[in-house]
């Protein structure tokens, strides 16, 4: 394990060539490092006081960070350029490029004053200017997008989905009994997933929208992060109940349960191979372990004074870059001995 530096993160993404990784955080810092070698290619700095959430366009070559104090900062990542989109008092809890790279699609809540706020889907060209806004009556907890799809997961318990050309709304999906907080979809857009705040987990047609199965849970705890496995075969959930949980798509069985968390599992990573799995907890501990379930390697960073371990990533098949945020800070990189 290598320290990087005493950031503090709360997003670190990996682009999908797999060339480079970006974290954000507090102070308005963007950094953005080789992938393959955890080496910092530069750091640009946004008028974002705290960026909370941040993707890579479908080809690498542009990086868009949503802060909670209204900013959209866009960089492009080979010449290490950054330039600032104020969408005035938005709130950004996630941000997505569609999978032809045309938009970026941000989320989040829009606040008119101190005690109300109104929400919105906000959609921009990669330049960042405004192309639409779409008013919503919930909040947006998460998107994703393959094919010609873009959904949006709400506050609600309704998942929207919308065509990535025309920008109109499809679909509305129901079936959750909570807010819905986690959300992927595979890369033909032909399945999605999606989790909520009392346990549940569904997978669903993209295209007719119907529900392919429901997740035979057994806890009610809520689940954060939800990922496709096996080309769409299997999921995996992180929990906060403290562990994480495969499941078989076609019966909606559980397949692995990957206990001995202290904390809630607060972020998950899929390889870009589908390979492997990597969790982090607020307990300090990050693990990674092979698409089955079985565990690989486990390491802590854990002291007294706490040690919330806050997000996660693959930089490549061999390392795995982690983030810290409170109370303890810090950017780490652990190089995979097992596979």
């Amino acid at each position: 394990m290598h320290n990087l530096g005493s950031d503090r993160v709360k997003t670190i993404v990996t682009s999908a060539d797999g060339k480079y990784t970006a974290v954000v955080g507090r102070g308005g810092s963007i950094k953005l490092y080789n992938a393959k070698k955890s080496e910092l290619l530069g750091e640009m700095t946004g008028k974002g006081n705290v960026y909370t959430c941040a993707a890579f366009s479908p080809d690498g070559k542009m990086l868009v960070a949503g802060s909670r104090d209204g900013v959209l900062t866009f960089c492009e990542t080979e010449d290490l350029i950054a330039w600032d989109v104020d969408n005035y008092h938005v709130y950004h809890d996630s941000v997505a490029f569609t999978a032809d790279g045309d938009y970026v699609i941000a989320g989040g809540r829009n606040y008119d004053d101190q005690s109300s706020y109104s929400r919105a889907m906000f959609v921009f060209d990669s330049s960042g200017g405004k192309v639409k806004q779409v008013d919503l009556e919930s909040d947006i907890r998460a998107i994703a997008t393959g094919g010609s799809t873009i959904a949006l997961a709400l506050g609600n318990s309704k998942v929207l989905l919308y065509d990535a050309s025309s920008l109109s709304l499809r679909s509305t999906l129901t079936g959750h009994t909570s807010a819905v907080r986690g959300i992927d979809m595979t890369a033909d857009g032909s399945r999605l997933v999606t989790s909520d705040e009392n346990g549940n987990v569904i997978v669903w047609d993209a295209n007719s929208g119907s529900r392919v199965n429901k997740m035979k849970n057994t806890r009610s705890a809520p689940i954060t992060k939800v990922r496709f496995l096996d080309g769409g075969r299997r999921v995996v959930c992180a929990s906060e109940s403290g562990d994480l949980r495969i499941f078989t798509v076609s019966t909606g069985r559980l397949y692995s349960l990957m206990g001995g968390y202290d904390s809630l599992v607060r972020d998950l990573d899929v390889s870009n191979d589908g390979t492997m799995i990597a969790a982090c907890s607020y307990d300090g501990s990050v693990r990674t372990y092979r698409s089955d379930g079985t565990l690989l390697e486990a390491i802590s960073v854990a002291d007294d004074s706490g040690s919330w371990v806050e997000s996660v990533a693959f930089c490549s098949g061999k390392r795995v870059m982690f983030g810290m945020n409170h109370p303890a800070t810090g950017l780490y990189v652990m190089r995979l001995t097992k596979k």
